[in-house]
């Protein structure tokens, strides 16, 4: 099983085939930051700028709001203001003090909080699961990411087994939604396993799949959608609609389904 990803492109719109020369050209499954820019410009993919007027605007607009709002927590000001924010672990440092059991349960408490706003059209993920004439099997997710994420956040998409993930022989799924919440749970390493070991359909799976990260996260939002090697299909999702688009052999154009929430 080959793969490969990136994460956090700054000069590259085409990651997705960023993501496939590193699957083709490195012995590595994961690139980011400036060194997959320096990569993919070694091997000649051609840099393109990653803003647009509109995305600019958005900036603009966001800055003018006090960066309201924004992923940060739990640091002083950064729900009515832009950052940088002070510094909290430099007074902890600086005065010896140990972070009490109380204060990293009630850290944890709030970091355990979904943000609503994140999924209210914010992001624009798009993934692929594929069969081709031979059998095989492959799968892709790619996305702009949530907006107003601190720079150097990594999603869900690039993560192998998060994103999507496909075995040829039993299937593959993909996946998209609250990517912070979801990549803890690597749901669509989840399904295809379902579809593999408990030999579950794909709605089955990709039901299953979803379950746990609703009992921890009841707010979170999600969807995924699952393919098996004798091209069976379905999809689920949870606190969000979710459609897919189908093509396969007799089909002479694209069929879109909606799928059906748990």
């Amino acid at each position: 099983m080959e793969a490969g990803s990136v994460a956090f492109l700054s000069k590259f719109r085409q990651a997705a085939r960023v993501a496939r020369a590193v699957m083709e050209y490195t012995a590595h499954t994961l690139l980011v930051g400036e060194g997959a820019d320096q990569f993919a410009e070694m091997i000649g993919i051609p840099s393109q700028d990653t803003n647009t007027p509109e995305s600019n605007q958005i900036y603009e607009d966001w800055k003018n709001q006090n960066c309201q709002p924004n992923f940060y927590r739990n640091l002083e000001g950064c729900d009515t203001k832009c950052g940088p924010y002070p510094a909290p672990y430099s007074s902890i440092l600086s005065n010896n003090t140990k972070i009490s059991s109380q204060s990293t349960t009630k850290t944890k408490t709030k970091l355990n909080n979904h943000i609503p706003w994140v999924d209210n059209g914010l992001h624009d993920t798009i993934g692929v699961v594929s069969i081709d004439a031979n059998g095989m099997m492959s799968c892709g997710t790619t996305t702009n990411g949530a907006n107003h994420k601190v720079r150097g956040r990594v999603g869900d998409s690039p993560i192998i087994g998060s994103g999507c993930y496909v075995q040829s022989n039993i299937g593959g799924c993909a996946a998209t939604g609250d990517g912070d919440i979801m990549m803890r749970f690597n749901p669509s390493f989840a399904a295809v396993m379902y579809m593999d070991i408990l030999k579950l359909s794909p709605r089955d799976a990709a039901v299953k799949a979803l379950e746990p990260i609703a009992k921890h996260f009841p707010t979170f939002s999600g969807g995924i959608v699952c393919l098996t090697s004798n091209q069976t299909y379905a999809g689920a999702t949870y606190n969000m609609n979710f459609q897919i688009s189908v093509m396969g052999d007799g089909m002479t154009e694209v069929q879109e389904i909606n799928i059906e929430p748990i």
